[in-house]
């Protein structure tokens, strides 16, 4: 994979990928991808080099055997943020490179089952009040960036009420149950992270970055040649910036003004359909 490829399957497998080590009658090693699109999952699966398969439930899933996960968590190590610690204890536990029970000597035994003891509190992180300390060497792309916003991020239509009047504008939105990683997202992109409610109890308090037209305009040319799955919502989000700022004041008498509306309702078509081509 090219860097910029090997950045991309690391935000998507921060977002909306799973790692993890299963102990039943035999030690077992699991890394998929799940989404519910039918673009970012054939994308990656030819960069990759795995066939993806379509259950009858939702969704598109990419089931990663063990030697290809190591092969593949290894390339996009340096580019993964949210599991690069789960990566790390994924690739030591299948260092030790036996599967049976019997063949772990007493000193590979201990140091298979603290992976899997470490990785269970790790993956359970979203349900309990697990703090993540864990130290990370990150290489920051914006093609992981782009991976991370088609995966949990939304390009969505805001209304703001000024006076009598309605304003509507594009925003990117980016929430976590994992706050390191929405505060250093926040930290490269200069913006502030808040924490924000979920009505949900038995989900951690997830926190959100909230990135505005003014911002909009400089951070999605970055990120937009990477963009797939929410390619063409940040191309019209973009645009709608762009022209909003030929409009004085935001006075809607301006030849701009039907432009900006098709394209605003062309957004929330798309978010309606779930971002469904």
């Amino acid at each position: 994979m090219e860097e910029h490829q090997k950045a991309y399957v690391a935000g998507i497998i921060d977002s909306e990928g799973s790692i993890e080590l299963l102990f039943k009658k035999c030690r077992k090693y699991r890394c998929r991808i799940k989404m519910c699109d039918d673009i970012v999952i054939p994308t990656i699966s030819k960069w990759i080099g795995k066939d993806f398969n379509n259950p009858e439930s939702k969704g598109l899933i990419i089931e990663i055997s063990k030697n290809d996960s190591v092969r593949i968590l290894t390339e996009c190590y340096d580019y993964l943020y949210l599991k690069q610690p789960r990566a790390k204890l994924f690739l030591t536990a299948a260092n030790i490179r036996r599967e049976c029970t019997n063949l772990y000597t007493e000193e590979e035994t201990e140091l298979w089952n603290n992976c899997f003891e470490k990785l269970k509190i790790f993956n359970k992180r979203g349900k309990t009040d697990f703090v993540d300390n864990e130290p990370r060497e990150h290489k920051f792309h914006w093609a992981w960036l782009a991976g991370l916003i088609d995966g949990d991020g939304s390009i969505i239509i805001n209304r703001w009420k000024i006076g009598k009047r309605i304003i509507e504008k594009p925003t990117i939105q980016l929430s976590l149950t994992n706050h390191k990683t929405v505060d250093y997202v926040a930290n490269i992109l200069e913006l502030n992270s808040k924490n924000h409610s979920d009505k949900r109890e038995y989900r951690k308090q997830p926190k959100r970055i909230r990135i505005m037209p003014t911002n909009l305009i400089h951070i999605v040319p970055k990120i937009l040649p990477y963009l797939t799955f929410k390619k063409e919502l940040a191309q019209l989000a973009l645009d709608i910036c762009l022209l909003r700022q030929e409009m004085p004041n935001g006075q809607y008498n301006h030849k701009n003004v039907a432009v900006v509306k098709n394209k605003i309702e062309k957004m929330k078509l798309l978010n309606q359909n779930k971002y469904i081509h």
